[in-house]
């Protein structure tokens, strides 16, 4: 079984690029396998939502409702993957060192903001 995702993904391709071909180059995948996502979703949804020939391809009405929601469902899937990769790419949480006296002296120049007070 096919992931509907990477289905949608070919499809959105396709549709932008007006062929299997220009749409595998861009996906990294063979015709082949892009033609077999687009019949795997059109197989899910039990419509066709390209109609095609050897010459050209063109959306049916079908297809362009769930083009538009296609691009709308793997653009949110983009800003979410970004702002995961985001967090994990911050460094987070406190850093604590270990160092000898001396060493730390060397290092670390004391400055008011470091010194702690009391009370």
């Amino acid at each position: 079984m096919l992931d509907r995702f990477t289905s949608m993904a070919a499809f959105v391709a396709a549709a932008d690029a007006g062929s299997f071909a220009a749409a595998a180059i861009k996906l990294h995948m063979s015709p082949q396998m892009v033609a077999k996502h687009i019949v795997f979703l059109e197989d899910r949804l039990g419509a066709r939502l390209l109609n095609r020939t050897t010459r050209r391809q063109s959306l049916t009405e079908l297809g362009r409702r769930n083009y538009d929601q296609g691009k709308v469902v793997l653009a949110e899937a983009a800003t979410a993957d970004g702002l995961l990769n985001e967090a994990k790419t911050t460094p987070r949480g406190r850093l604590r060192i270990t160092a000898s006296c001396r060493w730390s002296r060397a290092s670390f120049a004391p400055t008011r903001r470091w010194r702690s007070t009391s009370i």
